[in-house]
């Protein structure tokens, strides 16, 4: 019960974190709803949101694998970031949405989430909202409206984009896999101290 309440806590405070941030993005500018920044904070404060209510009025939390995909979602905006823009976006204020919120993210999966539960299909659900964007942002470049001024199709080839779209989902699948894995080793490093205390306690 304890741990659900840290829970339900964390979850409130990090969807108000996230939405915030997203509110500030969009800064009453519709076309700023098309960066990346303003949608993974949008959806993964939705995410969040859904799950503190869940907890809070069903005692039941949503699927695990919807936190691992937020993870994975602010972890493509890190390096997407650090590819594109390094300058810009981890200094100042811009560290807030493109360093705190996903270590926010990965710290909140890995030790509040029980990674155990996500089988391993549901591992790359959290690939499908990076491909969409990375989509659309093509598509929006190719007809002459680019979201982002480093990204310049007109420099690359179809054979270069699709190349660098498969990379780019390599890349987060096995952050994925990492993240799935580094949070089922600490479950079972948890259950295993349980253990021994109750054990010892025993004895």
């Amino acid at each position: 019960m304890r741990n659900i309440k840290i829970k339900i806590f964390c979850n409130f405070i990090l969807s108000c974190f996230f939405l915030v941030i997203a509110f500030f993005v969009y800064d009453g500018n519709i076309k700023n709803c098309a960066y990346m920044t303003f949608l993974s904070h949008a959806v993964t404060g939705i995410v969040f949101l859904s799950g503190g209510l869940c907890l809070a009025v069903k005692k039941r939390d949503i699927p695990c694998f919807l936190y691992l995909d937020c993870a994975v979602l602010m972890a493509s905006v890190v390096i997407a970031c650090a590819i594109f823009a390094p300058d810009l976006c981890f200094r100042g204020v811009s560290k807030l949405p493109h360093i705190v919120s996903p270590t926010a993210t990965f710290v909140h999966f890995l030790l509040l989430c029980d990674g155990r539960r996500i089988k391993r299909a549901q591992v790359f659900t959290a690939i499908v909202f990076p491909t969409a964007y990375y989509i659309f942002m093509v598509a929006s470049a190719a007809n002459g409206a680019p979201i982002y001024v480093q990204f310049d199709p007109s420099a690359m080839s179809a054979s270069y984009l699709t190349f660098l779209g498969i990379l780019a989902n390599i890349g987060l699948t096995v952050v994925g896999v990492l993240l799935t894995y580094i949070n089922r080793l600490l479950r079972f490093a948890s259950e295993k101290r349980k253990a021994q205390k109750e054990q010892d306690v025993k004895v």
